[in-house]
């Protein structure tokens, strides 16, 4: 896209170009999209606490707590073999829904003013931020230079998980609508990741039963079984997903839930339900907070797994509105992440590029202002602050003899460096970021 077209103060809506690999659509969701609260909200002024501790503040121990709560008019009961739930809609899930989509009108219309480089860097960063986050939950070491590499070749290690992310910007996810589906998922999430002892050994899904453990030998859960049980509750899962029993968001909550309590697999069940997870939030809300989720769980593991717990306790008596409530939690967190990183990065590149502008005497050609416009787009927006010629080229349709040109001339200049030789990455100086002003904290 020629510089002369992005504007700071206005929205453009230039497509990805083909060599961007991703699309830079905003998201699905617009207002008209919102989902309506359901009717049945449980009005309460008091802390919403868990069951258990009621059994300690109630002189009948919480039971008519129990009896208000799964009798409410708004109680959605959620059965799968050997675990039956309930979910009671609050004023406060409705506010923090409610909230998530006001933050995605500021989202998108904050995403709608970055040009095609500036959106698929930062979709990109996104990625290798959400495979090394989801990984690390599950104690899988992965580096940046691995995710990068794999964002980049077919056939390296992680590449089949990536594309699965990849597909999830553009207009042609991977479909998820049967229990084969499922397993397809899983069978690239985990390509090449899973011992030939744990693959698994049913007709799609494991055919033995697992015990979660903890490092004291504490069982925790134990997943459903046999694998009939196993199809039957991943059914009712998708069933959430067509037919949602609240809002969207709740409905990816909850099936978030369904899924690692059903736990499928002997192992990579964390990654897979991430995965779908980041599916299922991709088709309400924008694709940077879907793959924002993953990175937030992260830092904050322990009131993830303890969300898990506090269902399985059989003092709370299978009740999952707290779950939906920390689920949502992470979202808004991964919201506000976004919208704290591409709002200064937004400003940031309004002001370089109007720089640029009046450095026009020191830039010999229009290829060289192209060029550096292009590097202030990834030294902002991409994880390692460079990017590769292909993407020059496919920007503004130029050969790729003028941009190595332009490269060359800017290089001996001091205005750019070359960071990488294989394959071939170019940034922006240190001095040139500097005059450009642009800031990347």
């Amino acid at each position: 896209m020629p510089d002369s077209q992005y504007q700071a103060d206005a929205p453009t809506n230039a497509a990805p170009t083909p060599a961007d690999g991703v699309g830079t659509s905003a998201a699905h969701y617009s207002p008209s999209h919102v989902p309506i609260a359901p009717t049945g909200v449980v009005r309460t002024s008091e802390p919403y606490e868990f069951l258990r501790k009621l059994r300690y503040v109630d002189a009948d121990g919480g039971k008519a707590a129990y009896e208000r709560r799964i009798g409410a008019p708004g109680t959605r009961r959620i059965k799968i073999p050997g675990h039956s739930m309930f979910y009671v809609p609050l004023p406060q899930t409705e506010a923090a829904v409610e909230e998530i989509y006001a933050r995605e009108r500021t989202i998108n219309a904050t995403w709608r003013t970055l040009p095609p480089v500036a959106t698929t860097s930062f979709i990109q960063s996104l990625i290798i931020h959400e495979v090394i986050s989801t990984n690390n939950i599950e104690g899988v070491h992965s580096t940046r230079r691995e995710v990068q590499e794999a964002l980049a070749k077919p056939n390296v290690r992680l590449s089949s998980f990536v594309r699965l992310f990849l597909e999830l910007t553009g207009d042609h996810p991977a479909r998820i609508a049967t229990l084969e589906d499922i397993r397809a998922v899983y069978n690239r999430v985990t390509e090449g990741e899973i011992s030939r002892d744990d693959l698994p050994d049913g007709q799609l899904f494991r055919k033995e039963p697992v015990l979660i453990t903890t490092g004291s030998q504490k069982i925790v859960h134990r997943g459903v079984y046999p694998e009939a049980n196993i199809r039957a509750g991943l059914e009712t899962m998708l069933g959430l997903w067509k037919r949602p029993i609240s809002s969207r968001l709740v409905a990816a909550t909850l099936s978030h839930l369904l899924f690692e309590m059903i736990h499928p697999f002997y192992d990579g069940n964390g990654r897979t339900g991430r995965y779908l997870l980041a599916h299922a939030l991709r088709q309400t809300l924008s694709i940077s907070t879907a793959l924002a989720v993953s990175p937030q769980i992260s830092d904050d593991k322990e009131a993830y797994y303890r969300a898990f717990i506090e269902v399985e306790d059989a003092r709370n008596r299978g009740e999952c509105t707290q779950f939906v409530t920390t689920m949502l939690d992470f979202i808004g967190r991964a919201q506000r992440w976004v919208l704290g990183t591409i709002g200064p990065k937004s400003t940031s590149l309004a002001r370089a590029h109007e720089l640029l502008q009046h450095l026009a005497p020191t830039i010999r050609s229009k290829a060289e202002r192209n060029t550096l416009f292009v590097l202030a787009q990834a030294y902002l927006f991409a994880e390692d602050h460079a990017t590769d010629l292909d993407t020059f080229v496919a920007t503004y349709g130029s050969s790729r003899r003028t941009f190595r040109d332009a490269l060359r001339e800017l290089e001996e200049q001091g205005r750019v460096v070359t960071v990488r030789r294989r394959p071939l990455r170019f940034a922006l100086s240190t001095a040139e970021a500097e005059r450009l002003t642009l800031d990347v904290d």
